[in-house]
């Protein structure tokens, strides 16, 4: 059986195994390469394509179930239990929609790695808000099916998951990252915290899009990997203010409760 064959094969199986996973089994797995490529050349168009072919259709199922799991959550918590497992998500479409760009066998590996420590994150961060807000397992499910069924509906003209696979996924991604920061730093600041510091980070993440459109436009795979990095540790920044933002505004929640008498 030659090369071509036996690749042909191993693909076909992986994406059987991408389609057919559970939730919980999704969320853990590292689906590595095959082993009877390891030996092509880094750079072999045909290996490429379908790494990145692989990598859109697990990203797209992987985002309705995230999907799914962030409406429960929100749900059952009043909104503050889903904004964590937002984030891991931001991450996790950053990292997978930056692959269409990449011309490696070598990268594309990398970034699926990160897709998987990301996606075992996002499960034992679901596994902690389900014990504190006492989730039922049965309605979650059933959000993540309803979050499936509804892949059909268009994303800016393009049905189900296709999107993901395009050049300009990246930019969509950033551009909505962009402007849920936004919305949550309005919603904090209306409840009286001082956004002043978020608001610079979330600034510096905004003005990183330039970058972001050069690397994309010129195909420039070290530049793009580069911004991610800086939009990577710009989002840590933020976040870690937005932490503090919540422990603050559940300080003086408390306290007014207990000066309420309640």
């Amino acid at each position: 059986m030659n090369r071509q064959v036996i690749f042909r094969i191993g693909v076909c199986f992986l994406l059987l195994i991408a389609v057919g996973v559970p939730l919980a089994s999704a969320a853990t797995e590292i689906i590595p390469l095959p082993v009877q490529q390891q030996n092509l050349s880094a750079d072999n168009p045909a290996l490429i394509g379908a790494l990145k072919a692989h990598a859109a259709d697990l990203a797209g199922f992987q985002k309705a179930r995230m999907d799914g799991v962030i409406t429960y959550i929100t749900n059952i918590s009043g909104g503050s239990g889903g904004v964590d497992l937002q984030m891991i998500e931001e991450d996790y479409l950053a990292t997978a929609t930056s692959i269409p760009l990449m011309g490696t066998v070598d990268e594309i590996d990398a970034a699926r790695s990160d897709m998987g420590d990301l996606t075992r994150k996002f499960s034992e961060e679901t596994k902690a808000q389900m014990q504190i807000f006492n989730g039922s397992t049965g309605d979650m499910r059933s959000s993540i099916n309803d979050s499936i069924a509804s892949v059909g509906k268009s994303v800016d003209g393009v049905k189900g998951y296709a999107w993901l696979a395009g050049d300009a996924a990246r930019l969509q991604v950033f551009d909505l990252a962009v402007m849920k920061q936004n919305e949550l730093l309005a919603s904090l600041s209306s409840q009286g915290i001082d956004v002043s510091a978020a608001q610079s980070v979330s600034d510096q993440i905004a003005a990183r899009r330039t970058v972001l459109v050069d690397a994309l436009e010129k195909h420039d795979d070290a530049a793009l990997i580069t911004t991610n990095t800086v939009i990577k540790s710009l989002n840590q920044q933020f976040r870690n203010d937005i932490a503090t933002y919540r422990t603050k505004l559940e300080i003086q929640l408390t306290v007014a409760a207990l000066n309420l008498g309640l």
